[in-house]
């Protein structure tokens, strides 16, 4: 990676591969990511794990920014997965996402 890729890569994940990802990702600001990242983990603590579907209900997101905003908390180390599997919307197994203790301490602040 050159000096330049710092520069031009997103701040937020993006599925690689898709342009309209990446483009979603590159408009996030610092301050946005953040915000977002800190109302989806907000969320978590109210509950003990949380399929993507719920979070999008719980926290108003669209689905793509729970997946973008859950893919970095997990790479960070805030969330992992429960264990657990529920059902969407259109019956489709869904895993759920649970705190870790780092996630919890950014919580609590």
């Amino acid at each position: 990676m050159t000096q330049a890729d710092l520069f031009s890569q997103p701040l937020a994940p993006y599925a690689k591969g898709s342009h309209a990802s990446w483009k979603a990702a590159k408009s996030f600001t610092p301050r946005e990511l953040a915000e977002k990242t800190l109302r989806y983990l907000r969320f978590l603590a109210t509950r003990e794990d949380a399929t993507d579907p719920e979070t999008v209900i719980g926290c108003v997101l669209p689905r793509s920014s729970v997946c973008s905003i859950r893919n970095g908390a997990e790479r960070c180390g805030l969330v992992t997965k429960s264990g657990q599997e529920r059902k969407s919307e259109f019956g489709k197994d869904c895993g759920a996402y649970r705190l870790t203790d780092a996630g919890r301490r950014v919580v609590q602040g």
